[in-house]
């Protein structure tokens, strides 16, 4: 699995002297069977996950891979 950590700042440039920090990039992982990039707002944090069957898998044991995922960020699914 191919992790990267980053400190990448997404801004808005509301006017040329006044600049707002939005969001930070935590975490960017490539892996076999998925891509996960997590994102830090203010408020919350953002997990961005694609999920892909690993060779040969089922269903039922991809999805166990998906609740082990967000079990280990405490995570929920709120959208899809």
């Amino acid at each position: 699995m191919k992790q990267t950590e980053t400190t990448e700042t997404l801004t808005m440039q509301s006017t040329p002297d006044v600049q707002f920090d939005l969001c930070r990039v935590l975490e960017k992982q490539n892996g076999l069977g998925h891509d996960l990039v997590v994102i830090d707002w203010q408020s919350h944090q953002e997990c961005h996950l694609t999920l892909r069957p690993l060779p040969g898998e089922r269903l039922a044991e991809m999805v166990r891979r998906l609740v082990a995922i967000l079990r280990k960020r405490n995570a929920s699914i709120v959208r899809h």
